[in-house]
């Protein structure tokens, strides 16, 4: 995508851009490290923010909701085109810090009497990054019938079903009222 046409669908002049962005490649780097940063930041401070495992989890569909991604993946995929080695070095950071924040969270509901204790927490934060991976991929190459925002909180419930137990699924269903 040329730099007029990403002007053209902000809304601003393609000089506005370049008055505060190099080239198409730092564009690109800020508009993905923007809300990667804030999404990293928010998991990073999780657990410290957060009662429990469940309300941890609760915390990412109200991030979800103040910072949703953008319908259009358009920046994604011409970042991903024009700069594969960077955009993959971002997404390899983020897929790491992610499953990091899941294993983490599993653990925690364990240790919380929340979740179910004999599930091994490397396999589902395996499970689950291949999941959000999937659905990424999915949403990058146009699949017209996928809300990424929409798609992420149906994964969120999901899990949340699928790894706790009878007080972690009526302490989710209190968080959903």
């Amino acid at each position: 995508m040329r730099m007029e046409e990403i002007a053209e669908k902000i809304g601003i002049t393609k000089m506005t851009i370049y008055n505060n962005f190099s080239n198409k490649e730092t564009l690109y780097k800020a508009i993905i490290s923007h809300r990667s940063n804030k999404f990293l930041d928010f998991i990073c401070n999780a657990p410290r923010k957060h009662s429990n495992a469940i309300e941890e989890l609760m915390g990412v569909l109200i991030f979800q909701q103040h910072n949703p991604l953008p319908e259009m993946p358009i920046y994604y995929v011409s970042f991903l085109k024009s700069n594969p080695r960077v955009f993959n070095l971002y997404k390899a950071k983020f897929r790491r810090m992610l499953k990091i924040f899941v294993a983490n969270n599993i653990v925690r509901g364990i240790n919380e009497g929340i979740y179910i204790s004999t599930i091994d927490s490397e396999q589902i934060a395996n499970f689950t990054i291949s999941t959000m991976d999937n659905m990424m991929d999915k949403w990058l190459k146009g699949d017209a019938q996928m809300n990424l925002n929409k798609t992420h909180e149906h994964i969120i419930h999901y899990h949340i079903r699928g790894v706790a137990n009878s007080a972690g699924i009526k302490l989710m269903e209190h968080y959903l009222k």
